[in-house]
């Protein structure tokens, strides 16, 4: 998974969605990644020679990662129940 933006600067949010998912979180660093994103795109219309994909590549923004600890069954309860309901037809 990949975040980006305020709750990616937190150290909560990221960990707790790391930990109810099982995925590690990859927190990206940029604050204002959508302008990098422009920037990158308004780099390769402007430069022909130079491709999106190698721009991407050589601009990609530095990036924490937050691997998810194995031993929070509490989530696992939470997790099962919430599929449980999403599976449920609604009793109307």
């Amino acid at each position: 998974l990949v975040m980006c933006g305020a709750a990616a600067a937190g150290s909560h949010t990221p960990r707790i969605i790391a930990d109810v998912t099982q995925l590690p979180v990859h927190c990206i660093d940029t604050p204002d990644v959508s302008a990098l994103g422009a920037a990158m795109i308004a780099r390769s219309l402007v430069d022909a020679t130079c491709p999106l994909d190698d721009i991407s590549r050589q601009w990609t923004p530095s990036r924490r990662t937050i691997t998810p600890n194995p031993n929070v069954a509490e989530y696992n309860s939470l997790r099962a129940k919430y599929f449980s309901i999403l599976s449920t037809p609604p009793n109307y």
